[in-house]
């Protein structure tokens, strides 16, 4: 089974990020390429931009549509990320394994096949069809739209968690909260080692014996895996991963029934521990400005940037 250090989400925005940042030309009034960009952002929505010799023409406009799809992707169904499962960047090609086990290459700065295949995917994953044909201006103001979401979603879950910070927000009203999941798992990530391990331990023992989860074209047996503690931080997040993925399974509501009612068990009980709620306030607040503040970030810089293409002028 493969393992990464660090979840996928972070992969994914410290790409996003070092991309951006490549390309500053495109985020400056008066460079050739802030006017194309503003030109076809402007274009009627049925555009075809994989039919636009001004866009094809232009590495670093096509390189700055690559990164949107990334970070589109970044909060789509949670922030863990959930549609890509695994994602890594040498040099100019992006690598990554989406939700179901499809492979993917991006090669930034390249309108090519690998850039066409990714589009279609995208289309069927989180438009559930190819009714958009090729790769309108409509897809890619999808994608605007998407992040102003999450952007609107990290404001509210950095509220909540200032909430719960001062203790203005009970842990009940954070586990009761059924429409913010985002909230829920930034707390179970901000549990100390030890009380992370201790839940999967306790829930583990609600599963049937037999069950299993798909991890990269393998299964592999939660039980097996979640029965013992470790300290193993590639370990520990392998098995938060999975945790995710069973706390949402819809195609498993009783699977999906226990998870959360077992997790809402052990948090309401754990966290009445001055010492252990203590230490995972303290978690909680680093990971708000390590993950949100980055997240709200990079998506107010695109934001930002929407507006200014958007000006008359």
């Amino acid at each position: 089974m493969h393992r990464q250090n660090i979840p996928v989400y972070l992969d994914l925005l410290k790409i996003v990020a070092q991309g951006l940042a490549q390309i500053k030309v495109v985020f400056r009034p008066g460079t050739a390429e802030f006017k194309l960009l503003k030109t076809l952002i402007k274009s009627p929505v049925q555009r075809s931009l994989n039919e636009d010799a001004d866009f094809l023409a232009s590495p670093m406009i096509i390189k700055y549509t690559q990164l949107l799809f990334l970070l589109a992707l970044s909060m789509y169904k949670g922030s863990h990320t959930p549609m890509i499962k695994q994602i890594s960047q040498k040099n100019e090609t992006i690598h990554l394994i989406w939700e179901g086990g499809i492979k993917g290459q991006l090669n930034l700065g390249k309108f090519d096949e690998d850039y066409k295949k990714f589009i279609s995917y995208y289309k069927i994953k989180i438009l559930g069809s190819l009714k958009l044909k090729g790769f309108s201006l409509a897809l890619m103001k999808k994608n605007y739209d998407l992040i102003t979401d999450h952007y609107l979603t990290c404001s509210l879950c950095k509220k909540l968690i200032i909430s719960f910070l001062k203790q203005e927000k009970k842990v009940t009203e954070i586990l009761n909260d059924e429409n913010n999941f985002d909230l829920l798992f930034m707390l179970i990530s901000s549990l100390p080692t030890e009380q992370l391990n201790a839940m999967f331990i306790y829930i583990q023992q609600f599963f049937p014996e037999k069950l299993e989860i798909k991890v990269e074209g393998r299964k592999i047996n939660v039980l097996n895996l979640w029965q013992t503690s470790t300290l193993d931080a590639k370990y520990l997040v392998e098995k938060v991963k999975i945790y995710y993925e069973l706390y949402l399974a819809k195609d498993y509501p009783i699977i999906k029934h226990i998870t959360q009612s077992k997790t809402k068990e052990f948090l309401e009980k754990t966290l009445t521990n001055p010492k252990i709620m203590a230490e995972t306030q303290k978690n909680l607040e680093n990971l708000s400005q390590n993950q949100v503040d980055l997240r709200m970030g990079l998506y107010n810089i695109i934001i930002k940037q929407m507006d200014r293409l958007l000006k008359k002028a």
